[in-house]
This record gives C-alpha cells, sequence and structure tokens, in this order.
C-alpha cells in the first residue's frame, strides 16, 4: 500500500499507479510557473499530480493530462474529480506521438520516463512509464515543438545523465533553455536531475542551484519553502 501524498488543498492518491509520485516531481511542479498561460498540457501525467499543481498555482489555466498507461489514467482521472479544480482539468488516455490535436498549447509539463537505453521492467506498467520506448528525447522534444505556440512555455524534468542528449534534441526542434535549476539532494552533491525552462524565443539563461535536504531525511529550508502552498 502507497503512501498518499497530503497538500494543503488536495490529497494525492497513488492507487495502482506505475510511477508513484516523487520529491523530485513536487520541486517540477513547484517551481514552473505558467502566469501567461490559459492552456496547459500535461505529457505522461501519472497521478496527476502535476496538472493538480499547476491548478493550484494559477486560478485561470485548463489543464489537459494525457497518458498512455490505463492505470495512470484512471489515478489522474480519481485525483482530479475529487479536487478543487475539477473542472479545470481533463484527462486522457493517449500515445502522444500519435494523437492528432486540435490546437496547440502555452504551456506544456512533463517530467518524462527517464531510463532510456536501459534494462526495461518486466513489468508491463512499469515499463511504460519509466522507460522512454518510442517517447524518447527525440521525438518527445519534437512534439513538444510542434505542441507549442509561438509565445509558450515548457518545463521538464531531466536527469543530469541525460541532459547534454536534452540539450541537443532542443537545438534541432529550435526550442531554448531560459531556466536550467540544478537540483542537488545535498549540498555536496552534484546534481541528479535539471528542471528546464523551454521556450521558442531564445534568450539568456538563468541558472539556478536548489538543495532537497540540509541533512539525511532533514528538509532543507529552501524545500520547506518551495513546497509552503502545497505540504499540509
Amino acid at each position: 500500500m502507497r503512501n498518499n501524498f497530503r497538500f494543503k488543498q488536495f490529497e494525492i492518491e497513488q492507487l495502482d499507479a506505475p510511477m508513484p509520485v516523487t520529491t523530485d516531481a513536487c520541486i517540477l511542479g513547484a517551481i514552473a510557473k505558467f502566469d501567461t498561460c490559459a492552456d496547459v498540457l500535461d505529457i505522461g501525467c501519472g497521478t496527476g499530480l502535476l496538472g493538480l499543481m499547476v491548478a493550484q498555482n494559477h486560478a485561470k489555466v485548463q489543464i489537459t493530462g494525457v497518458d498512455i498507461q490505463p492505470q495512470s489514467v484512471k489515478t489522474a482521472i480519481y485525483n482530479a474529480q475529487k479536487s478543487p479544480w475539477k473542472d479545470r482539468i481533463s484527462i486522457k488516455e493517449m500515445d502522444v506521438l500519435s494523437e492528432m490535436f486540435l490546437s496547440q498549447f502555452d504551456g506544456i509539463i512533463c517530467n518524462p520516463p527517464f531510463f532510456e537505453n536501459q534494462l526495461a521492467s518486466a513489468m508491463e506498467g512499469k515499463r511504460l512509464a519509466r522507460h522512454t520506448g518510442n517517447l524518447n528525447y527525440g521525438n518527445l522534444i519534437k512534439k513538444i515543438s510542434e505542441l507549442l505556440l509561438p509565445h509558450g512555455i515548457v518545463w521538464l524534468l531531466v536527469p543530469n545523465l541525460h541532459v547534454e542528449i536534452v540539450f541537443g534534441e532542443m537545438k534541432k526542434a529550435n526550442l531554448y533553455v531560459t531556466e536550467n535549476w540544478h537540483i542537488k539532494s545535498m549540498a555536496n552533491k552534484a546534481p541528479h536531475v535539471h528542471v528546464l525552462k523551454l521556450e521558442k524565443l531564445e534568450r539568456a539563461v538563468s541558472t539556478f542551484e536548489f538543495i532537497t535536504y540540509s541533512h539525511v531525511g532533514v528538509r532543507s529550508e529552501q524545500l520547506n519553502h518551495l513546497m509552503q502552498e502545497f505540504y499540509l
């Protein structure tokens, strides 16, 4: 039985979703800002966590969450329907690469499968959720560029191991990093993931360092401050 994640205004049920909620995903959802956006797409929505965090932070944004995994879709729908923002969130089961969208989005958020070119899980659900497969970084970045309006904003969570691959794919897709958050578990550690803000307009890159824990098992002041609007 997985623990649920309690926030001030909602509680995430994880049920049997293949991809559980992680601290890094919470950091992505809290950092991501869509102040100028009306319609945000959550690619690979999993439990629906990111869409719910976007909805809490942005009172007028409409969110569409998509996922290829049926159990994730079931869980995300359940969470959206019991949230205060159910009228602004829609969840769809689909393969984002093959689906024809009727319109583009001015905001996109994605916590993609991480383990590209690594051993896949024997469990089909976890394999689909955790391994890129057809949704590799090249296909993902290309699709994001196609779905993004010219003035749009993308927020992406990328492991440090893959960040150079993503930078290379972004150049092909005419996307540019405008914010790069180096996420470290502790101050003396190297970054393990990056929160990236992407846009279609090239501009100076703002770089930030984020420390998750001050000591083993003790949240940093940085994390407490970032999550104060979410954690109960």
